[in-house]
């Protein structure tokens, strides 16, 4: 009996993966007898996947059946003949089968964000509701997240679902003024990240006659009290300026010594550094302040450091 012919069928669950989402494709094998299967034993052994040299999985048979995938970013963009080989067993001869399968690029999206009011009173904002849509050309919906910022500040964060996702706002979280709002959707392969924006407008209301935006505190601190004249360079002044309620300050901060100006910082993540010149202090102590100009949002803040400069 030694000897006989058998056939293996090939499936792929998609004829086009997609890079970086390969993982999503599955590979299944059937090995059978070519005449009067149901008098015949099922065949046994393995089947051999490859792409020319390269194997990309071992399958052992069961019941003649079998399947397996692929890993993530296995193949390159391209087009590939992905072959099936039975190994053959006691019974039966080997035997193989190709097909084609297409491996695309990643996918592009698109973001949108949309707010359900376009203005709201301070004090109000949570009656608008920030909807976020992420969307991509053909078969597939995105997953991941989509975070909504202002500027370095970050609103929220939004888990999609089916590519869509929404979040509100705290009552008084943005100060009176135009926000510019950022939707940022992280890359979640097979998908490209992608940004969409909206602005909201925030109008003064009876509440915000008394507090319009949020109050912060700004500290200074240096890395030495005392210096030599002429090494002043030595010495970094550092600023920290926060607010008590959610939220990231942003804008400058200016260090004087009465009428002067020592230096201004632009702050990031609400806080920042400069150093001092050479020589740019005299012999004596000096009484440095540091003062956060505020915005729309921010209202000022100080704070103070002595420094001593040696002869």
């Amino acid at each position: 009996m030694t000897g006989r012919w058998s056939e293996v069928s090939l499936t792929l669950s998609s004829k086009e993966a997609t890079y970086g989402d390969e993982q999503a494709e599955r590979i299944s094998v059937s090995a059978y007898v070519r005449y009067d299967q149901a008098h015949r034993p099922t065949p046994t052994g393995t089947v051999t996947i490859t792409e020319g040299s390269k194997v990309l999985c071992v399958i052992k048979l069961s019941s003649g059946l079998g399947s397996c995938g692929l890993s993530a970013t296995e193949l390159p963009f391209g087009t590939y003949s992905v072959v099936a080989t039975y190994s053959g067993d006691a019974l039966y001869l080997g035997s193989s089968r190709a097909e084609k399968l297409v491996v695309a690029g990643p996918k592009a999206t698109t973001t949108v964000l949309t707010l359900s009011r376009v203005t709201v009173t301070y004090g109000h904002e949570n009656l608008a509701l920030l909807s976020v849509t992420t969307k991509t050309q053909g078969i597939g919906s995105p997953t991941g997240t989509a975070m909504i910022t202002e500027g370095s500040t970050v609103i929220c964060t939004i888990t999609l679902s089916h590519g869509t996702g929404s979040c509100g706002l705290a009552t008084e979280e943005l100060g009176v003024g135009v926000h510019n709002l950022v939707a940022t959707y992280e890359a979640s392969p097979p998908y490209l990240g992608s940004v969409g924006t909206a602005t909201l407008t925030v109008v003064a209301g009876s509440k915000a006659t008394t507090r319009v935006t949020r109050a912060t505190m700004t500290s200074l601190k240096l890395s030495a009290t005392r210096v030599a004249y002429g090494s002043e360079q030595l010495v970094r002044l550092s600023v920290l300026t926060l607010s008590h309620r959610k939220g990231t300050p942003t804008g400058a901060v200016t260090i004087t010594e009465g009428s002067t100006v020592i230096c201004t910082i632009t702050l990031f993540d609400d806080d920042g550094w400069c150093r001092l010149s050479p020589k740019q202090l005299a012999v004596g102590s000096h009484d440095l302040v540091a003062s956060y100009a505020g915005n729309s949002a921010y209202l000022p803040s100080s704070g103070s450091a002595k420094l001593t400069v040696t002869s």
